[in-house]
C-alpha cells in the first residue's frame, strides 16, 4: 500500500508583500515550510494569491509550527481555512506512484489539489478525508476503473 500521514493545510489568500512578510515572521520564529503553492488566477488585478502552505518538517508537523503560523496569520489579518489533507511519501525512482494514488481515489473522492513538497512528498486535498483514509489504509482497494 501506500506510505502516507494525515497533515494540516493552511488555505488563504494575500498579496505578494504579505507573503513575504508571513514568510519571514515564520523564518524568524524558527518555523519550517514542508509544502508552498502560490497561485494567481489569470486577470487578477487585485494582485492577491491563494497559497496553501504545509507547516513543519518532512518527516512531522510540529505543535508549535502551526500554533506560530496560526499566530502570525492573525497578526497580518489573513483569514485562513486550515484542513486536514494527505502526505505521502514517495520512493524516488519507481515510475507510476502518483498515478497509482490518483486511480484509487479519483472516482470515490473528489480530489480538490495535488502539489509537490519537499523529501519526495505530495500533498492532496480531497473531499472526504476519512473515506480516503479508509480506502488508502485497505489493501482490497482496487483503483476505480478507466473511463472507454
Amino acid at each position: 500500500m501506500f506510505n502516507y500521514k494525515l497533515r494540516e493545510q493552511f488555505l488563504f489568500v494575500a498579496s505578494d508583500e504579505t507573503i513575504a512578510c508571513i514568510l519571514k515572521e515564520l523564518e524568524d520564529l524558527g518555523g519550517n515550510i514542508t509544502a508552498f503553492e502560490q497561485t494567481r488566477a489569470a486577470g487578477n488585478r487585485n494582485f492577491l494569491n491563494t497559497v496553501r502552505l504545509v507547516a513543519g518538517s518532512a518527516e512531522d508537523k510540529s505543535c508549535e509550527d502551526l500554533w506560530n503560523l496560526k499566530k502570525i496569520l492573525k497578526k497580518f489579518s489573513v483569514c485562513y481555512r486550515q484542513k486536514t489533507i494527505i502526505q505521502f511519501i514517495l520512493t524516488p525512482g519507481i515510475p507510476g506512484q502518483i498515478s497509482a494514488i490518483y486511480h484509487l481515489l479519483w472516482c470515490r473522492v473528489c480530489i480538490n489539489s495535488i502539489y509537490i513538497g519537499e523529501d519526495n512528498t505530495l500533498y492532496m486535498a480531497v473531499s472526504d478525508i476519512e473515506k480516503a483514509h479508509r480506502i488508502l489504509s485497505n489493501p482490497n482497494s482496487k483503483p476505480c476503473r478507466k473511463m472507454d
